[in-house]
């Protein structure tokens, strides 16, 4: 019982928002700012009904191969190139929350009543229960739950591929008593729908606290959450050369840009030396000269300072490749014996109609787009986040953890 000064006070109950509470200048429940982070996918735990404080979402670069003039490899960044609809040119970014807890169980209820203990029992006889969608990817999951049905009697919690075959099943003997049962499930294919298996037909089937979990490891159960799926447009994807990175802040929407794109066509302005082609391109002071701040489609990347000490060395001994000058001038030594600038531009015109120009990524300026964005939910107990790109994004931010 609580008590305000000698009164009963009135006990509500609460919607797990999160709240703290003192005696005197002690608290005695409540919560902490947690921070997180990771890539790709994270989960927070002992969430409240709450939202994502600070939340990020951060860029990224990856190149799989070094490049070559014959043989250009590809910058692939954070987000999706949309090719088609209101959104085409775009880069997408998916974003889904969900709890852990993979499938609903109200999906079966025209075929099951639920009961007042959260328990469900089937409502007609069944042999084979009608399925239910439940669409899981490849990969090793743990299925968890209480069952209860006529002593003997077998039944198999069923997983079917697309095509209606199994994907996975285990018959199981029942003891006519409530026993907890798990399974370990490794799918080799993608399962598409669950339903129940009977040695013979009846209704006196009973279960719950059913919980479907990526991995191996069983925990404890918490009802299913509706995934929330939101989608982001940007005019261009989200890069990292280095520690400088572009990122989307949600508590201030807006996205932070760090570094650019440019790809050449052949009609910018370059300049030559006797060692080195040279073009405006912004960048930002200062840079460390002994640290590499791009990268490109064909010709290895280097320090400025590894690129400058060509002008020391002779034809033959020339290191190929490009480097950003600190903040003025993409610089890049093609050839040991340096083109003209026409005879340079005709190449990046060459390059752009065969559909690979020449593409930089390099630290610049930072600038700042502002951005409709929405706020990032936490769910009572377990929140999975899943950032869904070809390249993985890193997600951070702080949550409040229940104590």
């Amino acid at each position: 019982m609580i008590y305000v000064s000698e009164n009963k006070a009135q006990i509500v109950k609460g919607d797990f928002l999160p709240a703290q509470f003192y005696k005197g200048d002690k608290k005695i429940a409540g919560y902490e700012k947690e921070t997180f982070e990771g890539e790709g996918t994270i989960t927070l735990e002992n969430c409240y009904n709450d939202k994502l404080y600070g939340a990020k979402l951060t860029g990224n670069c990856v190149q799989e191969e070094t490049p070559s003039p014959e043989a250009p490899v590809e910058i692939k960044s954070v987000g999706d190139l949309v090719a088609e609809g209101e959104y085409s040119g775009k880069y997408k970014i998916g974003v889904t929350a969900r709890g852990k807890n993979l499938f609903d169980s109200d999906l079966w209820l025209p075929y099951f009543d639920k009961l007042e203990d959260g328990s469900y029992k089937a409502n007609r006889n069944i042999n084979t229960s009608h399925k239910a969608d439940c669409f899981l990817p490849e990969g090793t999951y743990r299925l968890s739950y209480d069952m209860k049905c006529p002593k003997g009697k077998n039944y198999s919690l069923v997983l079917y591929n697309l095509s209606g075959d199994y994907a996975y099943y285990s018959w199981k003997a029942s003891n006519g008593e409530w026993t907890h049962r798990t399974h370990i499930v490794n799918l080799t294919e993608d399962a598409h729908f669950i339903g129940w298996n009977y040695s013979e037909q009846t209704n006196e089937l009973f279960f719950k606290n059913l919980q479907i979990e990526k991995g191996n490891e069983e925990t404890q159960f918490e009802p299913y959450k509706a995934p929330q799926a939101f989608e982001l447009y940007l005019e261009e994807p989200l890069c990292k050369i280095g520690e400088y990175e572009d990122y989307i802040d949600f508590e201030n929407k807006k996205v932070v840009r760090n570094t650019s794109i440019k790809s050449f066509t052949g009609t910018e302005g370059w300049y030559r030396q006797e060692y080195r082609l040279y073009s405006k391109c912004g960048g930002r002071n200062p840079l460390d000269s002994n640290v590499c701040h791009l990268l490109n489609n064909r010709f290895e990347s280097y320090t400025w300072t590894k690129l400058a000490g060509n002008v020391l060395k002779e034809e033959g001994n020339r290191i190929i490749g490009t480097a950003l000058q600190p903040g003025s001038y993409f610089c890049v030594t093609p050839a040991q014996v340096i083109p003209t600038i026409d005879e340079w531009k005709t190449q990046l015109s060459v390059w752009n109609d065969e559909g690979a120009p020449f593409t930089v990524v390099y630290v610049d300026a930072t600038r700042e787009e502002a951005i409709d964005l929405p706020t990032l939910p936490t769910f009572k107990g377990t929140t999975n986040y899943e950032i869904t790109t070809d390249i993985n994004a890193g997600i951070s931010g702080e949550y409040k953890r229940m104590e």
